[in-house]
């Protein structure tokens, strides 16, 4: 087959103006890459909803082993370690390693009513800040019950008594 000069010289000319024409409506990219990226810290917060009070209620002085609940809600983030400690409150005997309520009456001033807190309903294994409740967090609120009992009100006069502990997270 015999291709002419002028012939060959026209297919390459078409063929050129065609690649121009492809290369000129081809659109240009270019492209990089970035991170999307947070940190989460971990946080423990027993102060969002408020403790309810280990109450007592109201009982004759030869009532003995008196049962009580309260409770704390703590919110962690999830996967965090925390333990949460009790302190002894504010009338804490460290002869014989007893919290006791203190009385808030005239008539029952100084006088002393010996309580326990205790980390299981059955009551068998106390609630200090050397033996604290450990947990890991959820995310959400988790509710922990705070089990007291009074074991003797015998020598107790009449009158309100009151003691204050303070739950600390540790996380």
């Amino acid at each position: 087959m015999k291709i002419n000069f002028i012939s060959m010289q026209r297919v390459l000319m078409v063929a050129g103006i065609m690649g121009t024409m492809s290369v000129a409506n081809a659109a240009m990219t270019d492209s990089t890459t970035f991170n999307v990226k947070m940190n989460i810290d971990p946080s423990c917060d027993i102060q969002a909803v408020s403790a309810s009070d280990v109450d007592f209620g109201s009982h004759s002085h030869d009532d003995s082993d008196i049962n009580a609940q309260g409770d704390l809600t703590i919110k962690c983030t999830a996967g965090t370690a925390y333990s949460i400690g009790l302190d002894n409150g504010q009338h804490f005997d460290s002869g014989s390693n007893v919290r006791q309520m203190g009385g808030t009456e005239a008539s029952n001033t100084g006088e002393l009513v010996a309580y326990t807190l205790y980390l299981n309903s059955s009551r068998t294994t106390e609630w200090t800040t050397a033996s604290p409740l450990s947990g890991i967090g959820t995310g959400e609120n988790d509710v922990k019950p705070i089990y007291g009992q009074v074991t003797n009100l015998n020598s107790a006069k009449a009158g309100q008594y009151l003691d204050t502990v303070t739950a600390t997270v540790t996380y």
